[in-house]
Protein backbone atom coordinates (compact mmCIF):
# COMPACT_ATOMS: atom_id res chain seq x y z
CA UNK A 1 0.00 0.00 0.00
CA UNK A 2 1.20 3.30 -0.78
CA UNK A 3 0.81 6.62 1.05
CA UNK A 4 1.86 10.25 0.20
CA UNK A 5 5.06 11.34 1.54
CA UNK A 6 6.01 15.38 1.78
CA UNK A 7 9.66 14.41 3.26
CA UNK A 8 12.42 16.06 1.93
CA UNK A 9 16.06 14.70 0.49
CA UNK A 10 19.35 16.39 1.50
CA UNK A 11 22.99 14.59 0.39
CA UNK A 12 25.89 14.69 2.94
CA UNK A 13 29.02 14.54 1.17
CA UNK A 14 32.44 15.02 1.84
CA UNK A 15 35.87 13.60 3.97
CA UNK A 16 34.24 15.12 7.20
CA UNK A 17 30.62 14.09 6.91
CA UNK A 18 30.13 11.17 9.44
CA UNK A 19 32.06 13.08 11.67
CA UNK A 20 30.16 16.29 11.42
CA UNK A 21 26.50 14.52 11.57
CA UNK A 22 27.79 12.98 15.07
CA UNK A 23 28.72 16.54 15.87
CA UNK A 24 24.80 17.85 15.16
CA UNK A 25 22.85 14.49 15.67
CA UNK A 26 21.33 12.09 18.74
CA UNK A 27 21.87 9.12 17.71
CA UNK A 28 25.88 7.61 17.10
CA UNK A 29 26.14 7.92 13.15
CA UNK A 30 28.44 4.77 12.33
CA UNK A 31 27.84 3.19 8.85
CA UNK A 32 30.45 -0.04 9.66
CA UNK A 33 28.25 -1.32 12.27
CA UNK A 34 25.02 -0.58 10.22
CA UNK A 35 26.05 -1.57 6.59
CA UNK A 36 23.49 -0.80 3.77
CA UNK A 37 21.04 -0.16 6.73
CA UNK A 38 19.55 3.11 7.59
CA UNK A 39 20.45 4.93 10.71
CA UNK A 40 17.48 7.11 12.23
CA UNK A 41 18.47 10.46 14.02
CA UNK A 42 17.50 13.51 15.42
CA UNK A 43 18.82 16.93 14.94
CA UNK A 44 18.11 19.50 17.65
CA UNK A 45 18.99 23.03 18.97
CA UNK A 46 20.72 24.09 22.03
CA UNK A 47 17.76 23.51 23.90
CA UNK A 48 17.52 19.85 22.71
CA UNK A 49 13.94 20.78 20.65
CA UNK A 50 13.59 19.21 17.31
CA UNK A 51 15.24 20.73 14.14
CA UNK A 52 14.51 17.50 11.90
CA UNK A 53 14.16 14.11 12.31
CA UNK A 54 16.08 12.57 9.91
CA UNK A 55 16.92 8.95 7.99
CA UNK A 56 20.26 8.47 6.90
CA UNK A 57 22.30 5.74 4.42
CA UNK A 58 25.11 5.41 2.45
CA UNK A 59 25.13 5.33 -1.26
CA UNK A 60 28.91 5.24 -2.31
CA UNK A 61 30.60 8.23 -0.14
CA UNK A 62 27.35 10.12 -0.13
CA UNK A 63 25.04 10.24 2.25
CA UNK A 64 21.16 10.64 1.43
CA UNK A 65 19.00 11.93 4.59
CA UNK A 66 15.09 11.74 4.39
CA UNK A 67 14.18 14.81 6.49
CA UNK A 68 10.91 13.81 7.99
CA UNK A 69 9.63 17.37 9.23
CA UNK A 70 9.91 19.08 5.61
CA UNK A 71 11.71 23.04 5.32
CA UNK A 72 15.42 21.46 4.26
CA UNK A 73 16.03 25.11 3.53
CA UNK A 74 15.47 25.65 7.41
CA UNK A 75 17.57 22.50 8.47
CA UNK A 76 20.71 23.61 6.10
CA UNK A 77 20.46 26.97 7.28
CA UNK A 78 20.74 25.81 10.50
CA UNK A 79 23.89 23.28 10.14
CA UNK A 80 25.76 25.41 7.75
CA UNK A 81 27.43 27.57 10.26
CA UNK A 82 28.84 24.47 12.12
CA UNK A 83 30.56 23.61 9.48
CA UNK A 84 33.60 25.93 9.81
CA UNK A 85 36.58 24.20 7.87
CA UNK A 86 35.16 20.94 7.89
CA UNK A 87 35.22 19.04 4.32
CA UNK A 88 31.26 19.11 4.08
CA UNK A 89 28.61 19.31 1.83
CA UNK A 90 24.79 19.27 2.02
CA UNK A 91 22.81 19.42 -0.93
CA UNK A 92 18.72 19.84 -1.89
CA UNK A 93 17.99 16.71 -4.06
CA UNK A 94 14.17 16.67 -2.93
CA UNK A 95 12.55 18.25 -6.54
CA UNK A 96 14.95 15.54 -8.29
CA UNK A 97 13.12 12.64 -6.61
CA UNK A 98 9.15 11.19 -5.07
CA UNK A 99 9.09 10.03 -1.66
CA UNK A 100 6.23 7.50 -0.91
CA UNK A 101 5.48 5.64 2.25
CA UNK A 102 5.21 2.27 1.51
CA UNK A 103 3.34 -0.26 4.05
CA UNK A 104 4.19 -4.25 2.82
CA UNK A 105 3.56 -7.00 5.17
CA UNK A 106 5.86 -8.88 2.63
CA UNK A 107 8.79 -7.34 2.61
CA UNK A 108 10.96 -8.32 5.35
CA UNK A 109 14.67 -6.79 4.14
CA UNK A 110 16.22 -4.35 6.48
CA UNK A 111 18.36 -3.64 3.98
CA UNK A 112 18.21 -0.85 1.47
CA UNK A 113 17.27 -1.71 -1.69
CA UNK A 114 17.51 -1.38 -5.16
CA UNK A 115 15.08 -1.84 -7.91
CA UNK A 116 15.93 -0.12 -10.96
CA UNK A 117 16.25 3.09 -10.53
CA UNK A 118 14.22 3.43 -7.19
CA UNK A 119 15.06 3.29 -3.81
CA UNK A 120 13.59 1.38 -0.68
CA UNK A 121 14.62 2.85 2.42
CA UNK A 122 13.17 0.87 6.01
CA UNK A 123 11.73 2.91 8.65
CA UNK A 124 9.49 0.58 11.19
CA UNK A 125 8.61 -3.08 11.06
CA UNK A 126 6.86 -2.59 7.74
CA UNK A 127 7.09 0.60 6.68
CA UNK A 128 9.44 1.51 4.03
CA UNK A 129 9.98 5.00 2.08
CA UNK A 130 10.28 4.74 -1.65
CA UNK A 131 12.33 7.28 -3.71
CA UNK A 132 11.85 7.32 -7.62
CA UNK A 133 13.19 10.16 -9.47
CA UNK A 134 11.20 12.11 -10.90
CA UNK A 135 11.24 11.50 -13.96
CA UNK A 136 10.91 8.05 -13.66
CA UNK A 137 7.63 8.34 -11.38
CA UNK A 138 4.25 7.25 -12.59
CA UNK A 139 1.38 8.30 -10.42
CA UNK A 140 -0.39 5.30 -8.76
CA UNK A 141 -3.60 5.20 -6.88
CA UNK A 142 -2.73 6.11 -2.87
CA UNK A 143 -4.32 3.64 -0.26
CA UNK A 144 -6.68 5.43 1.90
CA UNK A 145 -4.74 8.14 4.30
CA UNK A 146 -7.59 6.57 7.32
CA UNK A 147 -5.72 3.12 6.93
CA UNK A 148 -2.38 5.25 7.04
CA UNK A 149 -3.56 7.23 10.17
CA UNK A 150 -4.90 3.69 11.91
CA UNK A 151 -1.30 2.26 11.18
CA UNK A 152 0.78 5.25 12.79
CA UNK A 153 -1.44 4.42 15.93
CA UNK A 154 -1.50 1.29 16.29
CA UNK A 155 2.09 1.33 15.60
CA UNK A 156 2.53 4.32 17.67
CA UNK A 157 4.83 5.85 14.49
CA UNK A 158 5.01 9.75 14.55
CA UNK A 159 5.12 12.27 11.42
CA UNK A 160 5.24 16.05 10.85
CA UNK A 161 2.78 18.52 11.87
CA UNK A 162 0.89 15.83 13.71
CA UNK A 163 3.75 14.67 16.54
CA UNK A 164 6.76 15.80 15.33
CA UNK A 165 6.81 19.43 16.31
CA UNK A 166 9.90 22.05 16.57
CA UNK A 167 8.60 23.10 19.96
CA UNK A 168 9.42 19.35 21.41
CA UNK A 169 12.56 17.25 22.23
CA UNK A 170 12.95 13.72 20.57
CA UNK A 171 11.45 12.17 24.23
CA UNK A 172 8.59 14.27 23.94
CA UNK A 173 7.41 12.71 20.12
CA UNK A 174 8.82 9.27 20.08
CA UNK A 175 12.16 9.40 18.90
CA UNK A 176 13.70 8.34 22.16
CA UNK A 177 15.10 5.41 21.13
CA UNK A 178 16.92 7.38 18.38
CA UNK A 179 19.03 9.50 21.31
CA UNK A 180 22.26 7.16 22.13
CA UNK A 181 23.04 7.43 25.79
CA UNK A 182 27.03 7.18 25.20
CA UNK A 183 27.95 8.61 22.34
CA UNK A 184 30.20 11.72 22.28
CA UNK A 185 29.18 15.84 22.36
CA UNK A 186 26.51 16.84 20.35
CA UNK A 187 24.30 19.96 19.92
CA UNK A 188 21.50 19.49 22.96
CA UNK A 189 23.03 16.92 24.39
CA UNK A 190 23.44 17.78 27.83
CA UNK A 191 19.58 18.52 28.01
CA UNK A 192 18.72 15.37 26.60
CA UNK A 193 21.16 13.75 28.79
CA UNK A 194 19.55 15.61 31.64
CA UNK A 195 16.49 14.21 31.01
CA UNK A 196 17.16 10.81 30.76
CA UNK A 197 19.17 10.52 33.81
CA UNK A 198 16.73 11.82 36.18
CA UNK A 199 13.81 10.15 33.97
CA UNK A 200 12.05 13.66 33.70
CA UNK A 201 10.80 13.67 29.63
CA UNK A 202 7.61 15.84 30.42
CA UNK A 203 4.80 15.12 28.24
CA UNK A 204 5.34 11.52 25.71
CA UNK A 205 4.10 10.26 23.09
CA UNK A 206 1.22 7.11 23.56
CA UNK A 207 -1.56 5.32 22.34
CA UNK A 208 -5.15 5.32 24.61
CA UNK A 209 -8.53 4.22 23.08
CA UNK A 210 -10.45 6.76 21.86
CA UNK A 211 -12.87 7.10 24.93
CA UNK A 212 -10.62 7.93 27.22
CA UNK A 213 -8.04 10.57 25.07
CA UNK A 214 -7.66 14.27 25.99
CA UNK A 215 -8.86 16.04 22.93
CA UNK A 216 -6.27 18.85 23.80
CA UNK A 217 -3.42 16.59 23.51
CA UNK A 218 -4.68 14.48 20.75
CA UNK A 219 -2.73 14.16 17.64
CA UNK A 220 -3.92 11.36 15.32
CA UNK A 221 -7.14 9.40 15.52
CA UNK A 222 -7.36 5.71 14.63
CA UNK A 223 -10.72 3.69 14.57
CA UNK A 224 -9.75 2.18 18.18
CA UNK A 225 -7.12 3.89 19.43
CA UNK A 226 -5.30 7.18 18.84
CA UNK A 227 -1.73 8.97 19.53
CA UNK A 228 -1.55 11.72 21.80
CA UNK A 229 1.59 13.69 23.81
CA UNK A 230 0.66 13.77 27.41
CA UNK A 231 2.21 13.57 30.96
Amino acid sequence: MLYPCDASVLIFSGRDAVKFLNSVSTNLIDFSSYENKSINTSICNNKGKLVNHLTLFKIGDAIPAICHMTKPEELIDFLNPKILSQDVNIRDISKLNVLEYQISEDYQNEAISKFQTVTIVPLNQNLQIKITPSADWKQTPYASMIDWDNWRVENIYPTYPQELSRNLTPYNCGLGDYVHKSKGCYVGQEILTRMYSRNSFGKTLKRVKNESSQPKFTTTVGVENCLEISK
